[in-house]
């Protein structure tokens, strides 16, 4: 299991080269973080490039979040702006993050949520991850929506997306595997998404380097955090069974069939078996 922090302005005092203990094979308290970009339309966290230049210097993995106001903002310029501020940050290690912690009817929030993923992910070509309380969960639905994009339209639903869950049932500043928070008795708690990639466990969390209150966070993995990292959609995998099987029955019924049609199969097979295996998405 790893651990890490995410920060904003809000601690900007944070001495970023105390964190971690320079003791050799001592323990590390942080592995990666995620550090506030934006928030809204037109917020830009003045503290963003100094907390990414200053865990990068260190050795730590970051990425960035940004926090929604779904209540005030079309969930596009959201997009936009988040993505224009990416351009003029330090280049993250780890995938983008909307943090989105508002009540609404299920509709319309699980629609500005996707319609921000998607845009994002239009726009810089990285998958975001969905942040949010548990208790905010079961507002969302899992509705397939038609979003419109670059350069054609795409389905997509929530559980498209990975889940960065808080939940502080267990707040003693110590870190829980994921599964841990995700009890039996609790199936539906987490309504439309599945297991947690990461799991927020406090909000008052301490770090050497800091003298205040710190979110702390656990993952199995940074695999799933970092840029590039895509899970395979409902959509894709439906997508890609189909060209196989269209070609395998060409296949089938031709008596003469090229080396190109036999390489495309090939390479769908292989495309498939990653698929399976969750590295890629296709």
């Amino acid at each position: 299991m790893i651990f890490g922090i995410d920060v904003s302005h809000r601690q900007s005092g944070l001495d970023w080269s105390e964190i971690n203990p320079s003791v050799q094979n001592a323990p590390r308290i942080c592995d990666f973080a995620f550090v506030k970009l934006t928030e809204g339309a037109t917020f830009n966290d003045p503290y963003a490039n100094t907390h990414a230049k200053k865990a990068s210097a260190v050795g730590i993995p970051f990425g960035y979040y940004h926090y929604a106001r779904p209540e005030v903002d079309d969930a596009i310029q959201e997009a936009q702006a988040f993505a224009e501020a990416l351009k003029r940050a330090p280049v993250p290690h780890l995938r983008p993050v909307l943090d989105i912690e508002h009540r609404g009817t299920a509709k319309d929030l699980t629609r500005w949520a996707l319609s921000w993923c998607h845009h994002v992910e239009d726009l810089t070509g990285l998958r975001p991850i969905i942040y949010t309380y548990r208790s905010f969960t079961t507002v969302f639905n899992n509705n397939p929506i038609i979003l419109p994009s670059i350069t054609h339209s795409i389905t997509r639903r929530i559980a498209d997306y990975d889940l960065w869950l808080a939940d502080y049932r267990t707040n003693d500043d110590h870190g829980h595997l994921v599964r841990d928070v995700v009890f039996e008795e609790d199936a539906d708690a987490d309504g439309p998404f599945g297991v947690p990639i990461m799991h927020q466990f406090t909000g008052t969390g301490r770090v050497n380097g800091y003298h205040g209150d710190i979110d702390r966070n656990s993952a199995l993995s940074l695999k799933p955090l970092r840029v590039g990292y895509r899970r395979p959609t409902v959509w894709d995998t439906t997508g890609l069974k189909q060209r196989i099987k269209t070609l395998e029955d060409a296949l089938a019924t031709e008596r003469y069939i090229s080396r190109s049609f036999r390489d495309k199969l090939s390479e769908l097979r292989v495309n498939w078996s990653k698929l399976e295996k969750g590295l890629t998405d296709v």
